[in-house]
């Protein structure tokens, strides 16, 4: 894959010494803060759920910085567990920046006047893409919607690392992007081949404001999470904008079946850089580069033609239809084979409680979804 890197930031003196408070102590906010001390930061880790144990947090966070055995030197960590902790502004003092847990919503009194006081609010996700490599960023595959991701991730996943590429998946399915960076005991960033397949989900994307894959996919948009996001429409431009750092170097991949998607696909081809456009959908149409037909899906894009039969596959449902074509599209632009694909496809199974196959009672075939 290809992609002009945005610039990286000097991560072993950009972080140095500034005081940087991490919101939210799950497995995010822990890589966070590890990641943000081998960098040298002044980490305030806090969290308001009394029942966490701080001396197991403050294990967890140590233990990711210890290499052969030994402590790598980086910046200091204070813990605060506080059920008052999200309205004490008083933590913003001398900070330069805000790492947020996603499920943390934004109109909690601490991030209000954080933003009223010019004081930066990002997620694991763009701290990560801060310190990533130009190569590393080259390799990145992000899926979002609002049904299918972890699916698709990890069929995503299956596809590159059956023929040997090395490839992770990672984000929102489980494994922090951060936990997937190596850094040198000098804190230099260790580029690597490792392809990451990102799960984001609309909270994560709240936060972002560099983040750039090299190909971006939208799966679907259906009402969801409107207690924090207002309405549809606000909840679909959020989804749009994982492709709003996107340049002609870089492809969205899009399902047009959708309706929000279709109608809103205009708004990606606008101006003289943005990223090359694949559309998919169950039906034959001009407008789609793969569709399906017969047990196999059919492809016309960018110089690709061809189809693979996918007939005998383990995941049920048209919906999933759509998440293989989704899944394939990456692996066909790394140059994997359609045989390897086929293969792939065939051989992976669903995932718990994804429509998962439970077996038969009295004729009825039973399904845990």
């Amino acid at each position: 894959m290809v992609l002009r890197g945005l610039k990286v930031i000097d991560s072993d003196t950009f972080f140095e010494d500034k005081k940087i408070l991490v919101a939210g102590l799950g497995m995010t906010g822990i890589s966070a803060a590890a990641t943000l001390i081998r960098l040298g930061g002044r980490v305030v880790a806090v969290d308001n759920n009394i029942n966490l144990d701080r001396d197991d947090i403050y294990s967890r966070i140590t233990k990711k910085n210890i290499i052969r055995g030994e402590k790598v030197p980086g910046g200091s960590l204070e813990i605060i567990i506080d059920s008052n902790v999200n309205s004490n502004t008083s933590l913003l003092e001398d900070t330069a920046l805000i790492i947020a847990s996603p499920g943390i919503p934004g109109n909690i009194s601490l991030f209000e006047a954080a933003g009223k006081k010019g004081t930066g609010i990002w997620d694991e996700l763009e701290l990560a893409w801060s310190i990533m490599g130009k190569r590393q960023k080259e390799n990145t595959i992000a899926v979002t919607g609002t049904n299918g991701k972890t699916t698709v991730v990890n069929l995503i996943q299956k596809i590159f690392t059956d023929p040997g590429l090395p490839s992770v998946a990672c984000g929102n399915v489980g494994l922090p992007l951060l936990d997937t960076i190596q850094l040198s005991r000098d804190r230099q960033v260790i580029d690597n081949e490792t392809i990451r397949v990102i799960e984001v989900s609309s909270f994560q994307l709240e936060r972002t404001k560099t983040f750039k894959p090299h190909i971006g996919i939208l799966l679907n948009i259906t009402s969801d999470h409107m207690d924090r996001h207002g309405d549809i429409q606000d909840y679909g431009r959020l989804k749009f904008s994982l492709f709003s750092s996107q340049d002609k170097e870089d492809i969205a991949v899009l399902n047009t079946d959708d309706p929000f998607i279709a109608g809103n696909v205009y708004n990606l081809k606008k101006g003289k850089k943005h990223p090359l456009i694949i559309k998919f959908g169950l039906k034959s149409s001009r407008e789609h580069n793969f569709h399906y037909s017969g047990n196999n899906i059919f492809f016309d894009f960018a110089g690709y033609k061809g189809n693979i039969d996918i007939g005998g596959n383990q995941l049920q449902g048209l919906h999933n239809i759509s998440n293989i074509m989704a899944s394939m599209i990456p692996a066909l632009l790394a140059g994997i084979s359609p045989e390897s694909i086929e293969g792939s496809v065939k051989d992976f199974k669903p995932l718990d409680h994804r429509s998962e196959y439970l077996g038969e009672v009295a004729g009825i075939r039973c399904f845990n979804d």
